[in-house]
């Protein structure tokens, strides 16, 4: 009976965080696909006929310093999650080691391909939205080199083209982070903080977007 218990209350754990993975993964899907504009999407042929260049200045400047402080922030939790990857890592090996992990082998290999496939959506939509950037910047070099004044539209690229490098850094680690859910013999407690992770990841790149999106505006505004 007590063994029956046990193996109840392992399937029931299973349960219960593959059905928060795949709630996570949708909500990430759906919030950065709500996010998504045909301004951000079509890059330099974006169209924008109600925004003036002069205008647009002290607005973008109030974006970038709200951007910046964003990305500190960022930094600062990411550092914070670098320093105890080596020891996740060791924790990961004891584990394996003794066999610790409540997860049975096809729940771990359920839980890694959905949350690859979550980490994959959000590394496309950062080197998607690195790649209008880089659009952008070149976009912006024409303009300069008419004599138009685009410094502050530079500055902002250069701002998200930053945060975008920080957030691809930390999805391409999230493979420690993944490994140390289906390994642990609690799970649910251990994916919380993962969870972070992706949450901290999927703001950034839904405020870089919306960064993006006004500087397009702002260089189309001065053509």
């Amino acid at each position: 009976m007590h063994k029956t218990f046990k193996q109840l209350k392992i399937t029931f754990t299973t349960i219960s965080l593959l059905v928060l993975l795949v709630v996570s993964f949708i909500l990430f899907v759906a919030q950065i696909a709500l996010a998504q504009s045909p301004d951000v999407r079509t890059g330099v042929e974006t169209r924008q006929t109600t925004t003036t260049g002069t205008s647009s200045r002290p607005m973008l400047s109030e974006r970038r310093a709200a951007f910046q402080t964003l990305r500190e922030s960022f930094a600062a939790a990411q550092a914070d999650h670098r320093a105890t990857r080596a020891e996740r890592i060791a924790e990961i090996q004891e584990r394996r080691a003794e066999n610790r992990a409540a997860l049975t082998a096809a729940a771990q290999s359920r839980i890694n391909t959905l949350a690859d496939t979550a980490a994959d959506r959000l590394i496309a939509e950062a080197e998607k939205l690195a790649a209008i950037v880089d659009r952008m910047q070149t976009y912006a070099e024409t303009l300069s080199g008419q004599g138009v004044d685009v410094a502050a539209e530079v500055a902002a690229l250069e701002s998200v083209d930053a945060l975008l490098e920080d957030a691809l850094a930390a999805l391409r680690g999230i493979d420690i982070d993944i490994e140390y859910i289906v390994t642990s013999d609690k799970p649910m407690t251990d994916w919380s903080e993962v969870r972070a992770q992706f949450v901290r990841i999927k703001d950034v790149l839904i405020e870089a977007r919306q960064l993006l999106r006004e500087t397009v505006v702002a260089l189309k505004a001065k053509q």
